[in-house]
């Protein structure tokens, strides 16, 4: 069971992260598509780093695998920004918890043939009713229109965010079932460096 400390340390972390993102974007002016960019540079110079201590080639199907992964998570992340910029990050970030467990299921089940016990699929719901009741307005308002146009705002780009991160950690798994960690990692980040380039060159081309 060490893997449910790791996993509950790991959203603490993610929820220390969000708290800071949400607070530079809204003080530091940055825009999203930069801000995603310096996480992708970053996280690409780490695995930079990390090469002498276990970097090895691998097959050409996991390189592009590894790099797909790595663009995922950069667009992730960048929808995320988006998706926070103006939004309480208290109302998002449980739109994208309880998305991303529904599209790693589907894509598990399409990709790595991956099936969920009757008690699995038991606490998965939970887990999706749970997220949806965390975001459900409960303020006084008036209408059902205001309460469906005040939700569905909020969802589009939380959904694609949710969605490029579940692809991500999808295709993060099938790496590590063939690669030590330390290479898989250094892989796949360089990937990250792929997506945040493409941001770079997006931004150019937009001046």
């Amino acid at each position: 069971m060490t893997w449910l400390f790791f996993a509950i340390i790991a959203h603490f972390l993610n929820a220390i992260v969000f708290v800071v993102d949400k607070y530079i974007l809204s003080r530091a002016h940055f825009k999203p598509e930069a801000y995603a960019f310096y996480v992708g540079l970053l996280g690409g110079s780490i695995a930079l780093i990390l090469m002498p201590f276990g970097f090895s080639p691998i097959p050409l199907n996991q390189i592009l695998i590894s790099f797909l992964a790595g663009a995922l998570f950069i667009a992730g992340v960048l929808f995320f920004y988006k998706s926070i910029e103006k939004e309480e990050v208290s109302k998002i970030t449980p739109i994208i918890g309880g998305a991303v467990p529904f599209f790693t299921l589907v894509l598990t089940y399409l990709f790595l043939d991956e099936r969920l016990s009757f008690e699995q699929l038991i606490a998965f719901t939970l887990l999706v009713l749970g997220g949806m009741i965390i975001i459900w307005p409960r303020k006084n308002i008036s209408s059902f229109n205001q309460i469906r146009l005040s939700f569905l705002k909020k969802l589009p780009k939380a959904l694609l965010s949710a969605f490029f991160f579940a692809f991500s950690y999808v295709l993060t798994k099938y790496i590590f079932s063939y690669q030590p960690f330390i290479n898989g990692f250094i892989w796949i980040r360089v990937g990250g460096l792929v997506g945040a380039g493409i941001i770079e060159l997006n931004l150019k081309l937009e001046f």
